[in-house]
């Protein structure tokens, strides 16, 4: 499922058309589908029940999906001494993520040109890649994609209710907060 995740993730490379349901297919198979079955494999190993079983991989799917939405927020409102990799990393590559979907989805036509004209160049300056920031703050695309991951992130501990209150449920609980704030 990882491969198949990189090679759609190449397939949509500058893909200014990806739609959202794409773009979750993607970060699915590249990213959630390794949480998924780690969460799922730990209930496997312990023997526990279908149940349980099911409700860690649930988990595990929602927290990769937020984990994965995160991790493409910070690429354009992280900086390099907090991410870890240079700002616009993604971008530079080609990948066409949740922030800018959203925002070339509600962008006006003027800015939509502007928009598609500054991601469809070979390279951009630092003044460039600041005009597409404001482009995606202007029209929510941040703040709309963390709000997605917070949705994932609460559908992520809802699926931990089955199991009873204990020192490993808290921790999985505090992971799920983690992802969402973590800047890194």
């Amino acid at each position: 499922a990882m491969s198949e995740g990189e090679i759609l993730q190449l397939l949509h490379v500058l893909d200014t058309e990806v739609t959202e349901e794409e773009y979750e297919r993607v970060i699915y198979r590249k990213t959630a589908s390794l949480i998924q079955a780690c969460c799922r494999l730990g209930a496997v190993l312990a023997g526990a029940p279908q149940a349980w079983e099911d409700a860690l991989g649930q988990y595990g799917h929602n927290l990769g999906l937020a984990f994965q939405i995160i991790d493409d927020t910070l690429d354009y409102s992280g900086t390099m001494d907090e991410f870890g990799k240079p700002t616009g990393q993604d971008l530079n590559e080609g990948k066409i993520t949740l922030p800018l979907i959203l925002t070339l989805n509600r962008a006006d036509k003027a800015d939509k040109e502007l928009l598609l004209r500054l991601i469809l160049q070979d390279e951009r300056d630092a003044a460039e890649f600041e005009q597409i920031k404001a482009l995606i703050d202007r029209y929510r695309g941040l703040e709309d994609a963390v709000k997605k991951a917070e949705s994932l992130k609460n559908s992520a501990r809802t699926s931990l209710s089955i199991f009873p209150d204990s020192p490993t449920r808290t921790l999985l609980l505090d992971l799920s907060d983690f992802i969402i704030t973590r800047r890194r």
